[in-house]
């Protein structure tokens, strides 16, 4: 008989005068049993969890970002080729615009950030669309639309009003002056998909 067995016995199979500590025993292992289980559910749930925003966060944006202090980045593909050949871990590294926006509709007004990505960048799958008016990157890069496509967070398309096929104003904070004073630049886009990653801010601000 181990040594562990032995002391498992000898209090749980006390002797007559010792029945009240055997039973304080076996409430003291139950506890500690219930305790236990409850501390593994619960570090399961929450390593769940984590790996679900994380999936949801980092899988959505870029896991690193390379910007020019006070400048735009002019050489990206040269920096596009190093960042790849720095690490194997290195999956993908793509060149994009991004910019504080604000999108006008017939409706409503949303605050967002534009970016603007080349066709190489597979960074939206047709998954990941909620809705859409047909093949996303032909719509974007081959339509023969007077006005450019574009795609939004189901949030934010939900705050404007708007569904695909409608026609939104993205307004940049640039502005031109004109003998009326300053005049904030505007360019309508059609919405040719509407996407839902479930990352919360991201459906709500791009």
């Amino acid at each position: 008989m181990n040594y562990e067995l032995f002391v498992s016995l000898r209090y749980l199979r006390a002797k007559r005068k010792q029945t009240f500590i055997s039973v304080i025993s076996f409430i003291s292992i139950i506890g500690i049993t219930l305790g236990v289980a409850a501390l593994i559910v619960v570090l399961a749930v929450m390593t769940g969890f984590h790996d679900g925003v994380r999936q949801q966060i980092l899988g959505n944006i870029p896991h690193v970002l390379v910007q020019k202090h006070g400048e735009s980045l002019t050489d990206s593909a040269a920096v596009v080729a190093a960042a790849k050949a720095a690490s194997p871990h290195v999956l993908n590294a793509s060149p994009f615009v991004s910019k504080e926006a604000m999108l006008l509709s017939r409706r409503n007004v949303a605050a967002v950030n534009v970016k603007g990505v080349e066709r190489q960048n597979k960074i939206f799958r047709q998954s990941f669309l909620t809705e859409s008016g047909g093949e996303v990157e032909t719509l974007l890069y081959d339509s023969e639309e007077a006005q450019p496509g574009i795609l939004i967070g189901l949030d934010t398309a939900t705050t404007l009003g708007v569904a695909v096929g409608d026609s939104i104003n993205v307004i940049p904070p640039m502005f031109t002056i004109t003998p009326f004073g300053m005049i904030p630049k505007m360019k309508p886009f059609k919405i040719v998909g509407i996407f839902k990653q479930r990352g919360g801010f991201i459906d709500a601000y791009f």
